[in-house]
């Protein structure tokens, strides 16, 4: 009787065990396939951003290797233009090319795109000679200020301070912008179609739908983003439409300083990057074809 009881025990407790040994397994079966299905997730998702990255390198080579080549600047896909409009370079990629002379110029900046900027924002129109003075007294080499302005060691951006002479960046333009009392997202609106990369003539034909919104009436400024989304846009109806031609400090032809946007989807991965590109097609022996005046990729 007593060995029957104490094999009946022994039993018990090895069943005990049995199912504790079998659900710790089957955590632990659990947990790793929770980790394999974590770890496939990473290495495939670090596989979808390598490859965007490669195929991004490889639009970009393309693209400009095929902007150096062609007359004007041409790029051979639907929808390729230079006033900043998206179009699809293949299945997986987007680009924009912004010809910077088609830009407003913050070297030599326009009250009249400044009053319409102030006007769209809600602003007093008055202030663009204020501003301008402003953007003058930033740029220039001297120490004497136009009236209402302030010279360039007045302002800082990100705690380091701006260099004398020019506006290089957007950046330099959005924090001088702001000390003259502006939001971030008022003085977006002027950032998004200013420049500090142009260094030719004026380009009015590339100029980029928000900046043919505030430089044309209501009705001209339709009908010329209609012709571009039809894709029946062309210097002679620019000229038409607006009656602005090819002259002193004026030039239709694409200039080689051009903002380039790249954004290409692969997977899970999303990779953008965006250039600010000088083309030299007839570059001498000891320069360089491309010349990059910014870059950022994200």
């Amino acid at each position: 009787m007593l060995l029957t009881f104490n094999y009946k025990r022994n039993s018990g407790v090895a069943l005990i065990q049995v199912l504790l040994i079998s659900a710790v397994l089957s955590l632990l079966a659990i947990q790793l396939n929770k980790s394999a299905k974590i770890n496939t997730h990473l290495t495939q998702g670090f596989n979808d951003k390598t490859s965007a990255l490669i195929h991004l390198k490889t639009v970009e080579t393309q693209l400009l290797y095929e902007m150096l080549l062609a007359n004007d600047r041409k790029v051979d896909k639907t929808g390729a233009n230079f006033f900043g409009q998206p179009f699809h370079f293949d299945d997986s990629t987007v680009v924009s090319i912004q010809d910077t002379s088609g830009l407003h110029n913050v070297h030599f900046p326009s009250k009249a795109i400044i009053e319409r900027w102030l006007s769209s924002i809600g602003q007093d129109e008055a202030r663009a000679d204020y501003i301008v003075r402003r953007l003058k007294d930033f740029q220039d080499s001297d120490n004497e200020v136009f009236g209402g302005g302030k010279e360039q060691d007045y302002y800082q951006v990100v705690e380091e301070q701006i260099q004398n002479i020019e506006l290089s960046t957007e950046k330099h333009l959005s924090a001088l912008l702001k000390g003259v009392g502006y939001t971030e997202a008022q003085v977006e609106e002027l950032v998004s179609i200013s420049t500090a990369h142009s260094f030719t003539a004026s380009n009015p034909y590339h100029a980029p739908n928000k900046l043919i919104d505030m430089m044309y009436d209501a009705n001209i400024s339709q009908q010329i983003k209609e012709l571009r989304d039809s894709g029946s846009y062309t210097r002679q109806s620019f000229i038409n439409l607006t009656g602005i031609d090819e002259g002193e400090g004026i030039s239709f032809s694409t200039s080689p300083y051009l903002d380039i946007n790249i954004t290409v989807s692969y997977g899970s991965a999303k990779m953008r990057k965006r250039l600010v590109v000088e083309l030299i097609p007839f570059f001498k022996e000891e320069q360089g074809a491309l010349s990059f005046l910014f870059v950022k990729l994200s």
